[in-house]
């Protein structure tokens, strides 16, 4: 079991590592419930904010340790939620990860499609404006046109500022 003195037993690891997937859906699941308490939720969004910070406990770039500590938090915060979400709703989100329906996955497919809809329509208007500029920056005619403008910009600016002094 979990002892706050002596840490986690390597069992209590074993057994919530493999628990991660169903631990996340079941949390994700709870989340989008309004009848979860606001508190409990804020309180897992700091800790989701702990774990991707790079100030930690034990900084990350110590071997081991620096991601140890923050699987260890984010387990026992994962278990915290589930326990201090209504009972009745913690069951019915486990019955429907039972039976499949996984919104997480859900979720994540759904936003896969939209991230790719909008790095195709991202392409597509880098590639419209490059087209659109390079064609204009290959013409002669208005790089002169740029130039005139350059010119006369900052001949009115010398004037202004001979008619201050």
């Amino acid at each position: 079991m979990f002892s706050f003195l002596g840490g986690p037993s390597a069992e209590w690891v074993l057994k919530n590592v493999t628990r991660i997937p169903f631990l996340l859906n079941l949390t994700w699941s709870l989340f989008r419930e309004p009848y979860v308490l606001k508190p409990l939720k804020a309180m897992l969004l700091g800790v989701a904010a702990y774990v991707v910070s790079p100030l930690d406990f034990v900084p990350d770039f110590i071997p081991l340790l620096g991601r140890l500590d923050d699987l260890l938090i984010l387990l026992v915060s994962l278990e915290a939620f589930t326990h201090l979400a209504p009972p009745d709703i913690v069951s019915k989100a486990k019955r429907r990860y039972e039976h499949g329906q996984r919104p997480l996955q859900e979720d994540l497919a759904s936003a896969r499609k939209h991230l790719k809809m909008f790095w195709d329509w991202a392409r597509l208007f880098v590639e419209h404006l490059r087209a659109r500029y390079y064609d204009r920056v290959s013409d002669s005619a208005y790089i002169q046109h740029i130039e005139i403008q350059t010119v006369h910009k900052e001949d009115s600016h010398d004037a202004s500022a001979n008619w201050v002094h």
